[in-house]
């Protein structure tokens, strides 16, 4: 007899809001040293909806618990960049091992691509163009691959392109320093000429000036000896 089916499916919506109304269904956490129970009271009615009871159900959540916060440890160190740490597999049984083995994976092959990708970032700083990221990759992780060894590759092509510019912009620099240094050399012999030059004039100069002082002697030494020869002509005179 399908009529109280037909009874329930005839009611409006009206009908199950009260229904759902007049339902409470109690839930709480407990820990018990290192357990974690979960407490669920649903009340239990008779026919006309009346509160006769509650039915109690008590879940053992410590193995759920425990893998909660093994998860929320290892997002936090994968938040700070850390890819190392992993849900411990030992000990644990059914979805509790399926999930823990799956994030496992996961990690592992997040820290494979982003190692990969960091040793091939060094070589590039160190020169190497020819490091290519290898692997059996799909989806979003081929989507990488792809894109850089596609980047790899260009770098690799603008490098050789200004390789001649850039040996001969060495070779330039190399000549313009090797100027420079033949230029100081030239300086430096030239001011050394300047600095014996001044020296030598200095030399004349005083050996002018000597010359003169020498000159002045001279001069007065022959007035002296004009005047005694007129005194001693004077004197003859007088005899």
């Amino acid at each position: 007899n399908n009529a109280p089916i037909q009874s329930l499916l005839s009611q409006d919506a009206g009908f199950y809001n009260e229904m759902v109304a007049k339902v409470r269904v109690l839930t709480a956490d407990f820990v018990f040293g290192e357990s974690h129970v979960r407490m669920i009271a649903t009340p239990v009615q008779d026919n006309e909806g009346h509160v006769i009871g509650s039915a109690i159900e008590m879940l053992n959540r410590t193995e759920e618990v425990s893998i909660e916060n093994e998860i929320a440890t290892i997002v936090n160190s994968a938040q700070q960049g850390d890819l190392s740490q992993r849900i411990e597999e030992t000990g644990k049984t059914g979805f509790f091992f399926e999930l823990a083995t799956g994030l496992n994976a996961l990690l592992s092959q997040v820290e494979d691509v982003f190692g990969a990708i960091a040793n091939i970032l060094s070589q590039m700083s160190n020169g190497n163009f020819k490091q290519q990221l290898e692997g059996n990759y799909h989806g979003a992780y081929q989507q990488i691959q792809r894109d850089m060894n596609d980047t790899v590759i260009t770098l690799q092509q603008v490098v050789d392109q200004l390789r001649p510019s850039l040996l001969e912009i060495q070779e330039s620099s190399g000549f313009i320093a090797s100027t420079n240094d033949k230029l100081s050399e030239a300086a430096q012999r030239q001011a050394a000429g300047l600095e014996q030059i001044a020296s030598t004039m200095e030399e004349i100069v005083s050996t002018v000036q000597n010359n003169a002082d020498s000159a002045d002697s001279v001069n007065d030494l022959t007035n002296k000896t004009a005047g005694i020869a007129k005194e001693g002509e004077s004197v003859l005179n007088e005899s």
